[in-house]
């Protein structure tokens, strides 16, 4: 609800496809989609929740598929009748799993936002930022960590939770670091020569956008090459467990 102190609060939407069915739509060509607005974070810096809503955005630049969102959106409480705002603090509330998933992209971009909104350097990029991803290096040391590099610069070292691959309600590894440890196991000349069904896709689309974010790379760090069917890594990834 609105602010009791008289400070509005703005809530982000992810507007993603739904379909009816043909009896329910009135179409007689089967499922009929339109676009549903789904609450999945708030706060009560309406220039934070604009920036949010764009960094969100940006990272989905690659256009709506199946369950992806189609865009990022963010509305004032003042500005919804009683009825939206019921809705949306009971979808807040309620998160379901793929949303849990949009809300923790939103506060992961949260400090990131506020720096921006306040024109800051963002977390110290200044001299440590690849230009490409062929500036890249990443090693798979054990379980939980890896090492990384960029260009000629020293080797560093990093965990599951720092390079954001945590499980935030257990605090284990997630399934998405499975997947990246797996990768590296049957990278191939930056080809990974593993079994990939549709269900996957999502998973490294999430893998993207961890990997953009930490390195601050906009450029996409893996892409799909149709001609062979199978990922390819632009940058160098190896396997290096108990070297």
């Amino acid at each position: 609800m609105v602010r009791k102190n008289g400070q509005n609060r703005y809530i982000i939407f992810v507007s993603i496809p739904r379909s009816k069915p043909a009896e329910s739509s009135g179409s007689p060509d089967g499922l009929e989609y339109y676009y549903d607005h789904i609450a999945i974070f708030a706060t009560e810096n309406k220039e934070k929740a604009h920036t949010i809503a764009e960094l969100l955005t940006k990272d989905y630049e690659g256009g709506p598929g199946e369950d992806y969102p189609e865009g990022f959106i963010f509305k004032s409480e003042a500005e919804m009748s009683l009825q939206e705002r019921v809705r949306a603090n009971d979808q807040l509330s309620n998160l379901e799993d793929w949303a849990l998933q949009m809300h923790e992209e939103a506060a992961r971009y949260a400090e990131k936002a506020h720096m921006l909104v306040l024109s800051d350097v963002e977390r110290n990029e200044s001299s440590s930022r690849p230009d490409n991803w062929e500036q890249v290096s990443i090693d798979i040391l054990d379980d939980d960590t890896v090492r990384y590099k960029i260009g000629k610069e020293e080797w560093k070292r990093a965990n599951y939770a720092e390079l954001d691959f945590k499980d935030n309600r257990k605090g284990l590894p997630n399934k998405l670091w499975g997947i990246f440890r797996e990768m590296a196991k049957h990278n191939d000349g930056g080809f990974i020569n593993m079994p990939t069904p549709l269900s996957v896709s999502k998973d490294i689309d999430r893998i993207r956008r961890i990997l953009r974010q930490f390195f601050g790379v906009q450029e996409l760090p893996i892409k799909y090459d149709r001609k062979v069917h199978a990922y390819h890594v632009n940058f160098n990834f190896t396997y290096k467990k108990n070297y």
